[in-house]
């Protein structure tokens, strides 16, 4: 899928694996996109505020890390 990749920031929830939280990006033309985001390994969680790399579109969510910028 044309996200994976992508850099989207938590809005809502508190995702843990098997539990989605939503998340946004805004692509090139301002457009906002809101998605669901579950992290990619066990044991980690991703708060509001959190910046996440989309990795794996799932049937209802995606895989993501959490985003670390050099």
């Amino acid at each position: 899928n044309s996200f994976s990749g992508k850099v989207a920031t938590v809005t809502l929830g508190k995702a843990r694996k098997g539990n989605a939280a939503e998340a946004m990006w805004q692509d090139e033309f301002n457009q906002k996109h809101y998605l669901l985001v579950e992290p990619e390994e066990e044991g980690q969680e991703f708060t509001q505020g959190t910046q996440v790399l989309l990795i794996e579109k799932l049937q209802n969510s995606w895989l993501a890390v959490k985003f670390k910028p050099l």
